[in-house]
Order: structure tokens, then sequence, then C-alpha cells
């Protein structure tokens, strides 16, 4: 057969696929470049975080290395959580989706699951036993724990194993205005079947073995965040009319005493509480008994960790009014950044309410933060929209770790773990990841939730908005937004608790001084 000759359209066609190619390239390889950069910037603040809040004990490099780096790449992983959406958004701008991001969700799952169910409670316990007891006994004792969270999690996969593997969409996915259109790699990867008006999907096996954990980290994210969200901002702003003062030298002496006095209080329960748990391992009981013996001991001990904790937080301020090192520039830079705060906490309850929660002819009633984001990316640049969406998912991580300490000082059955400058321990390093991984994925669904507009037609709305949406038994939950209420309901709460008692964290001083004056008088 003759020869075609090629025409300039073949050429110009051919051109235009090169180009095509390199820029997808160009973009993918700026990604990558990206994520391997900020990722160096977590590690590196994470190892700048444990040498600085650290304990004396802990802060050694040979103390603890397994420890330390489990430590570090739970900070890592959480790290990327935090870049996946934007990393998902910017893959599905006008690149071809150039990434494979169905696998990176794969993979962080696959890490998530393994580091929430196997890595951190093992390491936890280890770290927290005897330290007396030799090696191979503490490893037996952690590995104990270990195979009763393992059973737990075992019954909880056979139980939703044949009841909540497949999600039903009654609404199939189409492009938006802006004709972005979903990876192909991303639906022809997960078994699907077509019933006329909806669509049957089987549950990836990634995404399956962790849709309990999602489940409980959304009550928890609902609880600690809606918490935080309030409490944050606000502790800013009532730390700022409650700031340190001057006083005088009586009231300085007034206050050393009540300090004193408390903290010999303070002594003393722990004495009788050692005296307790020492007098509870003797004692022959039986199983239950034990069992309730011990969790009285653990309310008791709750108990003096928190008083603990606001004796230290109460002396720091002693500190302060007695050296008179108060620097006046901290305390305002703290107030603007409780309004600052105080602002980007509304404009997040305000978007759930109009974005999430109302709707107008089945749409919502305002896209609100959806707008403002893509105004960044479109307008100004998409580096721009990418940064603010990552501060704002550092800054939930944040109100999880307020929301944390807020609820576990008035609840005894939770042990807080505060961050202090050189007073931490490794225990408290990985309960507080560990808290913030549980959530993590949760928050994720949160964000894509929230942002539907302007994560439209990524793969993780694909995956947390549509197939984990609508699985069976979670489905009610998901699409009636209960978890959206929660959290709002948690706000509410926590604003007018603060409202009516602001310095309910803090060690009531005054009223010590006054209890040891009437003493004194009798």
């Amino acid at each position: 057969p003759k020869p075609q000759t090629p025409t300039p359209d073949h050429y110009i066609s051919a051109a235009n696929e090169d180009s095509d190619k390199f820029n997808s390239f160009m973009v993918n390889a700026w990604l990558i470049v990206v994520t391997v950069v900020i990722m160096v910037i977590m590690i590196a603040l994470s190892i700048y975080l444990i040498a600085c809040y650290c304990h004396p004990e802990d802060v050694q490099f040979k103390e603890s290395i397994p420890t330390k780096l489990i430590i570090l790449t739970t900070a890592a992983l959480i790290g990327f959580f935090a870049l996946i959406i934007p990393l998902d958004i910017a893959n599905v701008r006008d690149t071809g989706s150039g990434f494979d991001t169905n696998i990176m969700y794969e993979i962080l799952l696959i890490l998530y699951f393994v580091f929430v169910v196997f890595l951190l409670p093992f390491s936890t316990k280890l770290y927290e036993s005897d330290e007396e007891k030799p090696l191979y006994a503490r490893f037996l004792w952690a590995l104990l724990h270990q195979a009763i969270v393992l059973a737990l999690v075992f019954v909880l996969a056979m139980i939703a194993f044949g009841t909540m593997k497949q999600s039903t969409l009654c609404e199939m996915v189409v492009a938006s205005p802006t004709h972005l259109s979903l990876s192909d790699d991303v639906i022809t990867s997960i078994p699907q079947s077509v019933l006329s008006d909806r669509a049957i999907y089987n549950t990836p096996p990634f995404l399956f073995m962790v849709v309990f954990l999602i489940f409980i980290g959304w009550f928890v994210f609902g609880v600690f965040g809606g918490i935080g969200l309030v409490a944050l901002p606000m502790d800013l702003i009532i730390g700022y009319f409650y700031r340190p003062q001057i006083r005088t030298a009586s009231e300085i002496a007034e206050r050393k005493v009540g300090l004193r006095r408390r903290t010999e209080e303070l002594l003393l329960f722990a004495e009788r509480l050692k005296t307790e748990i020492e007098e509870s391992s003797e004692e022959n009981k039986g199983f239950f008994s034990r069992a309730k013996q011990s969790r009285e001991l653990e309310k008791k001990e709750n108990k003096l960790v928190t008083e603990v904790y606001k004796l230290e937080e109460e002396f720091e301020v002693y500190e302060v009014e007695e050296t008179l090192r108060s620097n006046p520039v901290v305390d305002v830079l703290k107030l603007i950044l409780g309004i600052l705060l105080a602002v980007v906490s509304f404009a997040i309850i305000l978007n759930i309410i109009v974005y999430v929660l109302i709707s107008v002819n089945g749409h919502p009633a305002s896209e609100f933060l959806n707008s403002v984001f893509r105004f960044f990316e479109f307008t100004i640049a998409s580096f721009v929209s990418s940064i603010f969406f990552v501060a704002l998912t550092v800054y939930l991580t944040l109100c999880i770790f307020k929301g944390n300490i807020k609820f576990g000082l008035r609840v005894l059955f939770i042990r807080i773990h505060p961050m202090k400058l050189g007073r931490t321990f490794l225990n408290s390093f990985l309960f507080n990841f560990n808290l913030v991984l549980l959530c993590v994925p949760s928050m994720l669904h949160f964000l894509i939730t929230m942002f539907g507009s302007y994560t439209n037609l990524t793969t993780g709305s694909f995956l947390f908005g549509f197939i984990l949406q609508n699985m069976n038994f979670f489905k009610w939950f998901y699409n009636t937004h209960f978890f959206f209420y929660v959290l709002l309901a948690w706000c509410l709460l926590t604003f007018v608790f603060l409202l009516v008692r602001p310095k309910s964290d803090r060690l009531n001083i005054e009223q010590i001084i006054e209890r040891r004056k009437k003493i004194a008088v009798a």
C-alpha cells in the first residue's frame, strides 16, 4: 500500500501531545519536589519539637531510640495527611491527573491502620511498663495488651465484612462546569455494578480496613475538635484579661503561702494514693473486684495529674508576678492571635451552617469558603490556596490537642497529656500523636465535605465523599451530617461554659488564701 503523507494537522496534533506530556511531567515533578521538601521540613520540626519539649530523662539521643523514631515517623505521616488534599486538588487541575493519587491514599490509610492499631499502642505500653522488670517481661506485658486490641479490631472487621462491604450510590459522578474529570484509574480500580438509577461499589480493601477507625475518629474529632475550635481562640483572649499583674509584697507572700499549702495537700494525696496502689497489689480479690478497684485508683490518679497541671500553671503565673518578667508585647500579640483565630473558627462554623447543613433546592445555601479558596487558586496563585488549606488543617489539629486538654481537665476517666517545654515524657508524645492520627482521616472527610465544591472530582472526594459516605450502616450518620451537629453542639456548650467560667482551668488561688485565713482566725 502507498504510505500516507503526514498532514500539517498531524504534526500540530503530535506537537500538542508532546507539549501536554511535557507540561504534565513538569507539574508532577514540581509536586514531587514540593512534597519532599515539605516532608523534610515536617521531620525537622518534629526533631526540634522533641528536643525542646522532651523531659531531661528522655532528651538524650541514645535514650528510647525506637520510640523516638516511631514519634518522628508518626509526625511525618500526619504531615503527609495534611498535604494529601492540596496535592490531590493540584493533580486534577488541568494536568491530566498524572499522579496515581488512589495509590497514595491506599498507602496512607494502610500506614494509618498499622500505626493506630499496632505501633503506637504497643510503644506506649512498652514505654510505660515497669523499668525494674527485665526487658522480655515488659515486652510480653505490652504484647498482651496489643493482643486485646487486635482481638477487638478483628471482631469489628468480621462484623463489618458481612454487612458493610458495599456502597450504594444513587447519583453518578458527573463533570463540573469547570470541565474537570476524575481519573479513570480511581473508578476502574473499584469493582462496581450498575442497577438502573444507582451504582453499587465494593469498598476497596484499603478503605474497608479502616472504616471503623474513621467512624470512631469522627466521634473524637466531633467532641475535641468542637471544643478546641472555641477554646483555642477564647483562651488566648481570656488569658490577656487575666494576665499576670503587678502585685504588692503582701499579695505575693499570700500567694506563695497558698501555693505551698496546695503543694502540701497534693503531696499528701499522692502518698495516700501510692499506699492504696501498693495495698491493692497485695490483696487477693476476684477479677471484677480488681477491675473496679483499678478504675477507682485510675480516677484518683487522673485527678492528681489534673490538679498538678493546674498548680504548675498557677505557679508559672506567680513566678512572672514575683520577678516582673512579663512582656506586655507578648500579651498583646496573644490577644491579636486570639482574635484572628476566633475569626477563623467563626468562618469554619458559618461555612458548616450555610454550605453543609442548609440547602436550597438541593444545593448549598452559599459557597462561602469554597469561593474564597477558588479565588485564591484561580485569581492569585494555586500555591496560595494550598498553603491556606494546609494551614487550616494544622489549625484543626491544634484544636484537637486543645479540646483533649479541656475535656480531660473535667472528665476523670481521661488522662491529660499536656506538652510542656522541657518536661514532656515520650508517652505524652505517643498519646497526643496517636490521638491526632486517629482523627486525621475523619478530619479529611470533614474538610472534603465542608469544601465539597473546591475539592470536587478529586480522588479523596470519591473515596470519602461517595464510597465511605454511602456504605451500609454508616450512611445515615454521614448523609444526615450527624457529626457536624455534634461538633456544633460542643462549640456552643464550650462557648457558654467559657463565658460563665473563664478561669475554670486555673487553680483558684484566691479561694485557697481565703480558706487559709479562716482557719488562722479559727
